[in-house]
């Protein structure tokens, strides 16, 4: 956690912070959706929650150093990660894209792109997030 924040994430953020020489931490942000130009609907559909990893400005890996997570401000969706409509489980499903992960068709799981019913990670996105971390290893990420 690196504090708070007034920034209202955008499609251009970039992954470094201008002019201090690190990558900027993950942007994690509820959002009117009028007040940024993400779209909160995919497919036709109301999206509770958008998110976008970002690497490395020179594109030399394919590793993650930076990413941003906007909630939908307009969704009706409770605080929580109790039950499956709750808000929690859309910021972990969210997470998880940050992480690497893309969405699945199963259910069960939480990238299953409406959920999947759950309110954590099920056995396939661990397995994901575990392969990820796996495949990563130590990876020698270039200055911003």
């Amino acid at each position: 956690f690196d504090g708070t924040s007034r920034e209202i994430p955008t499609r251009a953020r970039v992954a470094a912070e201008p002019g201090d020489g690190t990558y900027a931490p993950v942007l994690v942000a509820w959002v009117d959706p009028d007040e940024t130009d993400i779209s909160f609907r995919p497919q036709g559909h109301v999206a509770a929650g958008v998110a976008r990893p970002l690497g490395p400005l020179d594109e030399t890996t394919d590793a993650i150093v930076s990413g941003w997570i906007a909630i939908n401000q307009d969704d009706p969706n409770p605080p929580g990660f109790d039950d499956a409509g709750d808000q929690g489980p859309v910021i972990l499903h969210e997470w998880g894209h940050i992480m690497g992960l893309d969405h699945v068709d199963e259910q069960g799981e939480l990238m299953e792109p409406s959920g999947g019913w759950m309110t954590d990670f099920g056995p396939g996105d661990r397995a994901g997030l575990e392969e990820l971390g796996r495949r990563g290893g130590c990876l020698d990420i270039p200055a911003p």
